[in-house]
């Protein structure tokens, strides 16, 4: 069974209103793939600036890090140093009580000396 020429005339009509739609909508695939092609270029761009967001930001990080190191020490040298000046503010206290208590007692030999000496008439009374 072989199509006849009115046959396949009238199968081409019947396809043609779909041909000019498919052309339509091919068209308009061509711009948005265009659109597409506009908006991948532009991500190439931002991703372009984020990486080197991120190449600075390992810098800071790095940075950061070799301050973090230097802080501990700063830290454990403040300790240190505020350990030497309590072991100092010890050392001073009691060095003010000895030297408060030898003051004392020599307070009191000096009494004793005065009175030995008004005793035997040696300083006036």
């Amino acid at each position: 069974m072989a199509l006849t020429q009115g046959d396949l005339q009238a199968i081409t009509e019947l396809l043609n209103p779909i041909h000019v739609k498919l052309d339509k909508m091919d068209a308009r695939l061509d711009k948005v793939e265009s659109r597409l092609d506009k908006v991948d270029a532009r991500l190439d761009k931002v991703e372009s600036r984020l990486d080197k967001v991120d190449a600075r930001l390992d810098k800071v990080e790095s940075r950061l890090g070799k301050m973090d190191v230097r802080l501990d020490v700063i830290e454990m040298k403040q300790d240190l140093t505020s350990k030497k000046l309590n072991d100092l503010d010890l050392d001073i206290k009691v060095s003010e009580r000895n030297v408060r208590r030898d003051i004392h007692k020599l307070n009191d030999e000096m009494e004793t000396v005065a009175e030995v000496l008004k005793q035997n008439e040696l300083i006036p009374l």
